[in-house]
Order: C-alpha cells, then sequence, then structure tokens
C-alpha cells in the first residue's frame, strides 16, 4: 500500500518503490531479531521457538504440510471467485489490463490500485506467517530469496490465482526432490534452481511469441 501511495501522490513506479522497500523491510526485520526481539538463550540472530500451542497443526503425520497450506489453498480459490464472479474483481483486473477504458467507464482507478496493492502485500504477510509458524518457528533476518521466488511463480501461473498456487505447489516439489537427489547422488540441488529458470523462460517466450502471433492475425484481418 505504501508503494501504491508514493505512485499515487510522487509518482513513483511501483517496480522501482517495491525494489527499493525490500531492503528497508530486510533491515527492519534484521534489526528487530538481532536486538529487542532476540532470544537471550542463543547467540543465533533470531527469535525465541514459539510455542506448541501457537504452531500450525500439521496434517499429515511424520510431515511439514501444515494447516497453513489448507488455508492457502482456500485463499486462492476465493480470490479466483472475486476475480472472476464479482465486479469488484472485475474492477481490478481492469484497472491494472486497461486504466484509461477503466476511467472512462468510471471505475476509481487509484482506489483500485491501492485496493490490490494491500491485498497482494496482506497475502504475502500471510505467507510469512505461515512460514514461521508451521515451518521454522521462529523468524530470523534470512529471507531466503522468497520474494524473488514468488515472481517467477506469479509468471509461471500467468498471473492467474488457482495458476500461481500449482505453479507454487511445482516449485517446492522441485525443491524436494532436489534434496532427495542431492543426498543420494553428486548432483547438486542447485539443479533445480536451473530448471525453474528454464521453465519460466520457456512460458515467457511462448507467451510473447503467441501474442505476436495473434497480434498479426488481428492486423491481417
Amino acid at each position: 500500500m505504501l508503494a501504491s501511495a508514493l505512485e499515487r501522490t510522487r509518482g513513483v513506479p511501483v517496480v522501482l518503490s517495491t525494489i527499493l522497500l525490500n531492503f528497508i523491510a530486510v533491515f527492519a526485520v534484521s534489526w528487530m531479531v538481532e536486538i529487542p526481539l532476540r532470544d537471550p538463550a542463543t547467540s543465533a540472530p533470531q527469535t525465541a521457538q514459539m510455542a506448541d500451542d501457537v504452531r500450525l497443526p500439521v496434517l499429515v503425520t511424520g510431515s511439514r504440510l501444515h494447516l497453513g497450506i489448507a488455508i492457502a489453498t482456500a485463499l486462492a480459490l476465493g480470490l479466483w471467485l472475486m476475480e472472476r464472479r464479482t465486479a469488484l474483481g472485475f474492477e481490478l483486473g481492469v484497472s491494472g489490463d486497461n486504466p484509461e477504458a477503466a476511467e472512462a467507464a468510471g471505475i476509481p482507478v487509484q482506489r483500485r490500485r491501492l485496493l490490490a496493492m494491500g491485498l497482494g502485500g496482506a497475502c504475502a504477510g500471510l505467507a510469512g506467517a505461515f512460514q514461521h509458524m508451521g515451518v521454522t518457528g521462529f523468524m530470523s533476518g534470512s529471507t531466503h530469496g522468497y520474494g524473488y521466488l514468488g515472481v517467477a511463480v506469479a509468471l509461471l501461473g500467468r498471473l492467474h490465482p488457482l495458476g500461481v498456487a500449482a505453479a507454487a505447489v511445482f516449485f517446492s516439489l522441485l525443491d524436494g526432490a532436489a534434496r532427495g537427489v542431492e543426498k543420494g547422488t553428486d548432483l547438486p540441488r542447485d539443479l533445480a534452481d536451473c530448471i525453474k529458470g528454464t521453465v519460466v523462460l520457456t512460458v515467457l517466450m511462448v507467451t510473447a511469441w503467441s501474442l505476436r502471433r495473434m497480434h498479426r492475425g488481428k492486423a491481417t484481418a
């Protein structure tokens, strides 16, 4: 929402402001886990372990499949239904795809963009909460590159809520398989990252080719 407000009031591009705000967020979290929230029982820069009664319950015994996965799936379905079945979802889509036409139709484009950024930030915050409450049990100053991985997941999912969920599952399966392959063979787990990059680039190239063909077809018609 801060990035959207900067675009609305000061004309700062969202792409630029979000990239730069990442550094502020990362350093703010690092300061919190190293000073005010640091666990005094360890020398590592991290918070104390969460109590078991506030952790997300595990759905399958012997695995790390926790309740956050089910909530995230329900959230993806809800966002898809809102996008496809409600007037608000239609306005959000038009405001992003064609803001000029949206303004001509009387849609409050700036407010809809602010709402979209707020929803996106809320989903990202929930994802971080699920990671800490369901997997790690504590906070540290490391981001593990989840933000940039999310960009790749969104591109592979074609910006569709259900497609993004499917792409996230695909990437997680790749990571899990890579860890298993690394233990059983001499192949490094970085091979999974190479596969991810290849898949995303292939999808982008096919999409660009399809759009070019579509535009050529319209031009000849």
